[in-house]
């Protein structure tokens, strides 16, 4: 179990199908993970900043470039996220 809110980033550089609505295959993954009795639903922000992010045409691209997890944060603060 977790005590305070936790985000990890993955990349599977090739790629999974995943039931994409355009049909492509999916390589970035974020998982929010949450205290099982949170009453204030702190992920619902955070999960609505990730759609936010994804949508942004240059965040692909630059998820792909990332070299290590400090660029990734970077990238975060960058955006607002």
């Amino acid at each position: 179990m977790v005590s305070r809110l936790r985000l990890a980033f993955g990349r599977l550089p090739g790629g999974t199908e995943f039931q994409a609505i355009d049909g492509k295959p999916v390589f970035n993954f974020f998982l929010i993970v949450a205290p099982p009795l949170e009453i204030s639903n702190q992920y619902l922000p955070v999960l609505g900043k990730i759609a936010q992010l994804a949508k942004e045409p240059d965040v692909p691209d630059r998820l792909e470039a990332l070299q290590s997890p400090d660029e990734f944060l970077r990238l975060l603060q960058e955006k607002g996220v």
